[in-house]
């Protein structure tokens, strides 16, 4: 550690108060600051008291990081040179709430990439130095990490050492205090202390420290929201920051798992404009291998086969007496679409499967119209359906389902209501008006438009409510 006022030239001064004035050269003066930095730093972070340094990750996993020996702690790290943490480069830092050096890292206050305390560990070269060690989840092994804490306390060596308090008025305040506890002179031991620490407090102040590193936070956000688009989920994470309560001390891990929950309840709620995509392809009614949905949608409410609309037959029709198909006059059957539930495909990914029943002879005799290619020999013909989308998780860039963002950040601060347990009533109404602001917004974009209910078999009643045309 360099800069700032050194043990040599402060001693003169710092002298004239121990023991009510001693040599400068006197050992006990060195004894008595080294006592009073520590009381100090085991109250608050003084002005000057925080260090940044930069650490490579090491470990048998590479994601070790072990600290300066003149680093107590970690309340920001932040990845550098575009190196990630799972796998992501969009929340590559972390920071904790300060209460004092002793909050290494408590789970209650991380925010965003928490680290996991290792404690205090050998230093490898000399074993004497004990360094606080961390591990940090997920980073790119071997990568570069800028860490701020506390400076740690360490006894001064020589005339050299910077002193930790810099502020020395302050610093001499605390002596005395230590002298009149020693001394049995308790009232006046609280007053040099209370003086010693509205000395520090208001120089904190002055200086405006922002140890949480709130406006580079603050300044991120708005690089956010000029950079994505005003309908990705980038953009709408940006202004929740800034117009949530206490957005801005969430970090963009919390805030994701909110603006997700978001949408996912609202996309619960029911079919809001953007849950609802239109598909089409073309298929050869002599094969009956099932159709499996694109795994962003969680149902198909309407389908049509070569522009004819079909029967959509749920999961458990089949299995209801006279569930299967309806006999035409001339002994084929009539087209319809079957939901023969969920299954994983190669990826792992749920997949909703439909099976269409499609007679291949009179499929042929269609030949030559719209919504039919193909040859002759193998016809195919157009088979379209609205798919009622499912929530999946974003990145970033990706587009939000549901873009109403009064909606969203209505639903946000229900969310955020529900976690406290004198404002758990206030969710309620929150959520109501979440409700309320897409439903409007649905009214509005229905108006003089024809409405159709779509068939509604028991499966979806939870978000069965308008179908968009």
């Amino acid at each position: 550690m360099s800069g700032g006022i050194t043990f040599g030239s402060s001693r003169q001064i710092l002298a004239t108060v121990v023991e009510n004035g001693i040599d400068a050269d006197d050992p006990r003066v060195k004894a008595r600051v080294d006592e009073a930095q520590a009381y100090i730093y085991s109250v608050m972070i003084p002005v000057n008291g925080m260090l940044t340094a930069d650490v490579v990750a090491s470990g048998t996993a590479g994601t070790t990081l072990l600290l300066p020996k003149e680093l107590q702690n970690a309340i920001y790290v932040e990845v550098q040179n575009n190196a990630t943490v799972n796998g992501q480069t969009d929340v590559t830092f972390g920071r904790y709430d300060i209460v004092n050096q002793f909050t290494y890292v408590d789970p209650s206050t991380a925010h965003d990439n928490p680290l996991v305390d290792q404690f205090l560990q050998p230093d490898p070269v000399d074993p004497t130095i004990l360094r606080r060690q961390y591990d940090y989840p997920g980073l790119q092994s071997g990568a570069t990490v800028r860490v701020t804490g506390a400076k740690k306390w360490l006894p001064i060596q020589s005339n050299e050492d910077y002193l930790l308090v810099q502020n020395i008025v302050a610093l001499k305040k605390m002596i005395q205090a230590i002298e009149a506890e020693e001394n049995n002179d308790h009232q006046g031991a609280e007053a040099f202390e209370k003086k010693c620490f509205e000395i520090l407090t208001a120089e904190v102040k002055r200086h405006q420290l922002d140890p949480m590193n709130w406006l580079k936070l603050k300044s991120q956000y708005d690089i956010d929201k000029a950079t994505f688009n005003r309908e990705t989920f980038g953009y709408f994470r940006a202004r929740l920051a800034h117009e949530l309560p206490g957005g801005l001390t969430m970090g963009k891990s919390e805030l994701t798992r909110v603006l997700e929950q978001a949408e996912m309840r609202l996309m619960d709620r029911g079919q809001w404009i953007g849950s609802l995509q239109e598909y089409e392809v073309f298929l050869d009614p002599t094969i009956t291998d099932p159709i499996l949905c694109p795994k962003e949608v969680e149902a198909i409410v309407a389908c049509t086969w070569r522009g004819q609309p079909l029967d959509i037959k749920n999961h458990y029709f089949k299995f209801v007496q006279h569930g299967h198909r309806w006999w035409m006059s001339d002994s084929f059957w009539l087209p319809e679409l079957q939901d023969e539930g969920e299954t994983r495909d190669a990826n792992g990914d749920m997949r909703r499967q439909y099976r269409l029943i499609a007679w291949p002879s009179i499929d042929q005799l269609f030949m030559g119209q719209s919504g039919v290619s193909g040859t002759s020999g193998n016809p195919t013909f157009s088979f379209k359906f609205i798919g009622a989308l499912r929530w999946v998780k974003k990145i970033p860039t990706d587009f939000m389902c549901v873009r109403n963002f009064e909606a969203v950040r209505l639903m946000c601060r229900a969310i955020l209501y529900e976690k406290d347990e004198k404002t758990v009533q206030l969710a309620g109404n929150e959520e109501q008006k979440a409700i309320k602001e897409v439903d409007d917004e649905l009214s509005k974009y229905l108006a003089g438009q024809m409405v159709i209910a779509p068939v509604d078999f028991g499966l979806w009643t939870h978000r069965r409510r308008h179908s968009l045309l």
